[in-house]
């Protein structure tokens, strides 16, 4: 068994991607974080690589069995109360709607770009909950996860005054995605967001059109 403290440090080290963020959240400082990290590793016999600003754990598969039971445990703790739960947000939902972190809550750095690595922090139980916008969410049959629909939000198209789009839809014509794909628009970073891009179509994401 390894004691909340220094399972915590570990945890929100990787998760924050920085010690010092650790140390903030945690109220210590970033050498106290890297001791109880250190300690941490030494009883799983676990070691920390950093791969493309991201620290992952290299081990045998029995440690890190070890480790995700131990993690399953402090979860269980922390869902009683003995601890501060954690939840990761978006770009989008982390400033909007978790600065400040909710009471008995720890906040992530909601700035991570994709769905597969907050996916992970979840089935790690490295974090709680995960507030996020749709379709890119876990299926309905995930065994691990479970979704909860909290409201919906509309996507609007913002132009300038007297632009084509907005002449275009004063004379009565609908538009389509061909008529938008006709203009500049800022174009999306190839994200691991499989199931938001199709939705768009491919004028989501992509480079603009040449003038």
């Amino acid at each position: 068994m390894l004691s909340v403290d220094k399972l915590a440090a570990l945890d929100l080290s990787q998760w924050l991607r920085s010690g010092q963020k650790a140390g903030q959240r945690l109220h210590i400082n970033q050498a106290t974080v890297s001791r109880r990290v250190q300690h941490a590793l030494r009883v799983f016999e676990l070691g920390l690589l950093k791969r493309e600003q991201e620290w992952e754990l290299q081990g045998s598969e029995q440690s890190l069995a070890l480790l995700a039971l131990e993690r399953h445990v402090h979860q269980t703790a922390r869902w009683g109360g003995h601890a501060p739960l954690r939840i990761e947000g978006t770009y989008w939902s982390g400033p909007l709607l978790l600065t400040p972190a909710p009471e008995g809550w720890l906040g992530g750095r909601h700035d991570t770009v994709g769905v597969q690595r907050p996916q992970q922090w979840l089935r790690d139980r490295v974090i709680d909950a995960w507030l996020t916008g749709g379709p890119d969410w876990p299926e309905a049959d995930d065994p691990e996860l479970c979704t909860l629909q909290l409201c919906t939000m509309p996507v609007h198209l913002v132009v300038a005054p007297e632009h084509p789009l907005l002449l275009q839809l004063e004379r009565g014509e609908p538009l389509s995605w061909d008529d938008v794909a006709a203009f500049h628009r800022w174009p999306c970073r190839p994200v691991p967001t499989p199931r938001w891009r199709p939705a768009c179509g491919p004028w989501a994401c992509g480079a603009a059109p040449p003038v």
